[in-house]
């Protein structure tokens, strides 16, 4: 098993008209449009090619700055219209992010992902509950360790501030994720 597993990105004529409907039905003000599945697919290609130019630089320091690895050699990350952001198990990530933003969102996938599978041997619920026993919401918890990777990463690795400061404006709405500066 190698240690930095192949990404595979791709769309799904199956998850895709799921997700779709789903956001539909949760869109109060109507204002959610679905891609079609040729745009999602168009998407996932555009996103492969943008994970290609930064893939091992983002392995290779979630890995290092976590010193674990990851425990599968294959990892799908399926891109589908009616998703908001991203989640891990399965990796599901929004077509409707900017180019920019999807390289960032799997890379914070892939950090609850290595996580996840290592909870043995890291158990960051104890960890956040002894250093931040302050902090009550169970989500803030959970993104204390891949905030600090994400820093890591956009700062030590990609050494670009810039990118650090657009992942804590793209979190702004979500206050449960934006950790930046917690204590």
């Amino acid at each position: 098993m190698s240690e930095k597993p192949h990404i595979i990105i791709t769309s799904s004529r199956f998850l895709n008209p799921v997700f779709s409907e789903y956001r539909k039905s949760h869109d109060t003000e109507g204002m959610w449009q679905s891609m079609t599945d040729e745009e999602v697919e168009q998407k996932a290609v555009l996103f492969s090619g943008l994970w290609e130019r930064e893939k091992g630089l983002i392995l290779g320091g979630i890995t290092e700055a976590l010193g674990l690895h990851f425990l599968e050699n294959i990892i799908c990350a399926y891109v589908v219209s009616g998703q908001q952001g991203g989640f891990s198990d399965p990796i599901v990530i929004s077509s409707h992010l900017s180019d920019e933003k999807f390289v960032d969102v799997l890379l914070h996938e892939l950090t609850h992902r290595l996580l996840q599978y290592h909870v043995e041997e890291i158990n960051t619920h104890a960890i956040t509950k002894k250093l931040f026993a302050n902090v009550e919401n169970p989500s803030t918890k959970a993104h204390i360790m891949i905030n600090a990777v994400e820093q890591y990463l956009f700062l030590e690795v990609f050494r670009d501030a810039a990118r650090l400061q657009r992942n804590i404006n793209y979190m702004l709405p979500y206050p449960a994720l934006n950790l930046h500066g917690i204590s």
